[in-house]
């Protein structure tokens, strides 16, 4: 009788152990499934940024190429003197002002831009910046949740342990009260 207590406390405690087994496993791969998600969330998101990047960039060089085109279609036709009326021919002084009036106008033009570029670079830069900054968040909440997650599973393997203790425990009791009883008897 006494035997067949222990031998059903043993394959108890046996069965716990394997159940235990079985759930630390399960919550391993959870864990191992939730990281690679997050890879392949953060892969998506650099090939997303490297793609608007290059967008970008094509659409600034394809801007630089028509703006050096037109440069260069203006520069030839300044260096053509041409009769724009019918009126009296222009004076060097008028054929000056306008070669000036262009020139400062190209400057300007050139000025802009540059300007637009470092402004679109400083954009470019406080992106990446935001960037960075989310992802230090994003990776300081999953170390919460995991620490969590670990407090819990340590919880969850002390009330067990404890219970065993208890139930086990309470069989050694029931065992001692049987010996005390048939001992009484006896």
């Amino acid at each position: 009788m006494v035997d067949q207590a222990n031998l059903a406390a043993l394959h108890r405690y046996e069965n716990e152990l394997v159940r235990l087994k079985e759930l630390r496993e399960a919550e391993k791969a959870q864990f191992i499934n939730n990281i690679e998600q997050q890879k392949h969330q953060m892969r998506e998101a650099y090939g997303q940024r490297a793609q608007t990047l290059k967008q970008n960039q094509d659409f600034i060089q394809m801007q630089m190429d028509w703006s050096r085109a037109k440069r260069a279609e203006d520069r030839t036709h300044n260096k053509q003197y041409y009769k724009p009326h019918f009126g009296p021919e222009e004076t060097q002084e008028v054929i000056q002002k306008m070669r000036d009036d262009d020139r400062n106008k190209t400057e300007w033009q050139y000025t802009s831009l540059k300007n637009q570029l470092a402004e679109q670079a400083d954009d470019a830069q406080m992106r990446r910046d935001n960037e960075a900054m989310m992802d230090a968040e994003r990776l300081k909440d999953t170390m919460l949740i995991q620490h969590a997650e670990n407090e819990k599973r340590r919880y969850k393997e002390l009330s067990s342990k404890a219970n065993l203790r208890k139930a086990w425990m309470e069989q050694m009791a029931y065992r001692d009260c049987h010996k005390q009883t048939d001992n009484y008897f006896k």
